[in-house]
């Protein structure tokens, strides 16, 4: 089950080709200055005067070119046959990879270290997709001694590929590299990573070909699974016995082969043992036709791609599965679309959806009417308010761009443009972004400045509309951020920093490690592009915005430009500029 299939590199190629025109431009200044200095000589025309307090921004010259970028030095090698001591991958720089000197400087023990320590990126489809490219890139492996006492880089790499629900590129890169289903720790968790995903078929075509009596208790109990899967219920009942002797311990694994055998008449799952079920355990509560229980957490979206496929889940938990899913960047929005048109609702119902927003708790049924409700509205204005309302519960911004596909850029529908550009561009939509951000422009300079730092990260030719001074006032938090992250990616902004800093009390969240900082500063500085990117999914963490120090995060973005990964560390921004929240 692979939906995602490089969803960004459209999106992203669009953003390197509209190249930020900022780049060519004189610093936004966005205070005036003081009286009594003197500005610098430039090429630009001397900015238009600003009321006191104002903005003042310097349009670029009608024509011009963005600077040249100066080169970040990296050279990304071209792959033919594979070098000596190149780590299996099945991306070369052609297919999104990365290069073959993606781990260069960095110390084995180190990038196991911090892959050990990851969070699969919830919420920043830029993050999910960039650690994507990195786990996947052929490239000559990092230097020096492992540590004995954390999991293999291979292992790493095939745990998080699971946890990401990346079970197609987790298939593709077993079938590359035969070790995957040699080696025995490699083997298993690929095999529990496709279980977790409802992958049993893949598994039990690899278990054909092992030999039950001498392999480990874990491909024993495949190979119990696997015979119950094929519906050979003597297979089945003599690897049953053999585990009753030699593992009598797994309970749980008991009574579901008992259920599966006809031994038991019980209808429902056993109690969920300490620690919870295994792959095995879910894969056979899968083959009794019962429905997965519900996932404690969001973090491991490979189970979540497991919920979109096995039966007989609820819609609503395949609902809520398909919404983490395109938060994350690991499937398309028509998944989710489909599945929001699954429930059957009545006229009434949809009628209703509106005020059942206003009124009721934001689930996922309620979700699915409102798209049914804003699909099936003919009257422009009405669908508005409903997709306008549903923007507003979208659990992810990524999700809302499914609502914003709904409507078009036109005059009545501008209202609802900050929100439907945040979900858009967060998606990687770019092109309905730059239709959105104009209409607004031209007939909502209010919502235009909303929008201007982020269609400014986007690339997109933006002159702010007016005095921009409310924009500072009325959210100074979003303000500082939004210019962070401007900052980070090179736009010439000058902010009063010390300003702003007095505005708001921004604190960084408990938890963030300010050592990240420095470690992006170092590594970025020395081109360790792999580590580089480790650190930045690091400070990233499973949520995003929502979790860090927007210095960090300003900082991840930076040191992503630093070592070439321009395109991603724009769209990082793009989505961390629209989490923010919306006046």
């Amino acid at each position: 089950m692979r939906f995602w299939s490089s969803r960004y590199l459209p999106g992203l190629a669009l953003l390197a080709l509209v190249s930020s025109p900022a780049a060519a431009q004189a610093p936004i200044q966005l205070f005036p200055q003081p009286s009594g200095t003197t500005a610098a000589p430039s090429a630009q025309p001397a900015p238009q005067a600003a009321p006191q307090g104002g903005f003042v921004f310097t349009p670029p010259e009608e024509g011009s070119q963005p600077a040249a970028k100066p080169s970040s030095g990296i050279v990304v090698e071209q792959l033919g046959a594979a070098p000596a001591g190149i780590v299996g991958g099945i991306l070369d720089p052609g297919e999104g990879g990365l290069g073959v000197d993606l781990w260069q400087g960095v110390p084995m023990a180190t990038a196991q270290h911090l892959l050990a320590g990851l969070s699969v990126p919830g919420q920043q489809p830029a993050a999910w997709d960039l650690l994507r490219r990195a786990l996947l890139s052929a490239a000559r492996a990092p230097e020096g001694a492992a540590d004995d006492k954390t999991a293999s880089l291979p292992e790493l790499r095939l745990d998080l590929l699971g946890r990401m629900g990346d079970l197609d590129d987790l298939q593709a890169l077993a079938a590359s590299d035969a070790a995957v289903i040699k080696d025995p720790a490699l083997s298993k968790v690929w095999a529990g990573a496709m279980l977790r995903g409802g992958r049993t078929d893949d598994v039990c075509k690899v278990s054909a070909d092992r030999d039950p009596s001498s392999a480990s208790v874990f491909w024993q109990q495949v190979a119990a699974l696997c015979a119950f899967y094929a519906g050979n219920g003597s297979d089945a009942s003599l690897s049953v016995d053999l585990l009753r002797e030699q593992a009598p311990d797994d309970k749980t694994f008991f009574a579901l082969a008992d259920m599966l055998s006809g031994l038991s008449s019980s209808k429902k799952p056993p109690p969920a043992p300490e620690g919870g079920f295994s792959p095995v355990h879910l894969a056979m509560i899968a083959e009794a036709g019962l429905a997965w229980p519900a996932p404690a957490g969001a973090t491991d979206l490979g189970y979540q791609a497991g919920l979109l496929v096995v039966k007989p889940t609820p819609v609503e938990l395949r609902i809520a599965a398909a919404e983490r899913l395109v938060a994350a960047g690991a499937i398309r929005g028509d998944v989710l679309t489909g599945l929001y048109a699954e429930p059957s609702f009545t006229d009434a119902e949809k009628h209703g959806a509106l005020g059942a927003a206003k009124q009721g708790q934001n689930t996922p049924m309620l979700r699915a009417l409102l798209y049914q409700a804003a699909s099936a509205q003919s009257v422009p204005a009405a669908r508005t308010e409903v997709v306008g309302r549903a923007l507003d519960l979208a659990p992810a911004p990524a999700v809302g761009a499914v609502w914003a596909k709904l409507l078009d850029p036109q005059r009545d529908t501008a209202w609802v443009a900050p929100a439907a550009v945040a979900a858009l561009a967060s998606a990687g939509e770019m092109q309905p972004v730059q239709g959105w951000y104009e209409l607004a422009s031209g007939v909502d300079p209010a919502s235009a400045r909303q929008m201007w730092p982020l269609a400014m990260a986007a690339g997109i030719p933006s002159v702010p509309a007016g005095d921009l001074s409310a924009w500072v006032s009325e959210k100074p938090d979003n303000a500082a951020q939004s210019l962070a992250f401007l900052k980070a990616l090179g736009v010439p902004v000058k902010a009063p920093w010390s300003e702003l800093a007095a505005i708001p009390k921004m604190t960084a969240p408990a938890g963030v490690n300010p050592a990240i900082f420095y470690a992006l500063d170092e590594a970025s500085a020395a081109g360790r592009r792999g580590e580089t990117v480790l650190l930045a999914v690091t400070a990233l963490g499973n949520d995003g915005a929502n979790r860090g120090s927007p210095l960090i995060l300003a900082k991840a973005v930076e040191a992503l430009s630093r070592v070439g990964l321009d395109a991603p560390a724009r769209q990082m921004a793009v989505e961390l500029i629209a989490a923010q929240p919306r006046l």
